[in-house]
């Protein structure tokens, strides 16, 4: 239940690291146009930050251990990762 509703989330990966905080993992396919790297992965992280935080918000009601969250973007092997309540 979110926000009274039923919803189903559908969470690529999670899993929790050695250091005992749990990585939510959303897999992007994506690439950048152009080629411009840099600039493509901030914007990628504000249009899947709201689904990232949903996603944290759901399993931190039923997980006390700390959370972070990120996009990885196999085709160009970059990763970016943030605290989804900070």
């Amino acid at each position: 239940m979110i926000d009274g509703e039923v919803r189903h989330l559908a969470i690529d990966r999670t899993f929790v690291a050695e250091d005992g905080v749990r990585l939510i993992i959303d897999f992007q396919t994506s690439d950048p146009e152009g080629g411009d790297v840099e600039s493509f992965l901030p914007s990628e992280r504000r249009e899947y930050q709201a689904q990232l935080q949903r996603y944290a918000e759901v399993l931190a009601a039923m997980d006390t251990r700390s959370i972070r969250v990120g996009l990885y973007f196999p085709m160009v092997s970059r990763w970016v990762e943030w605290d989804p309540f900070r």
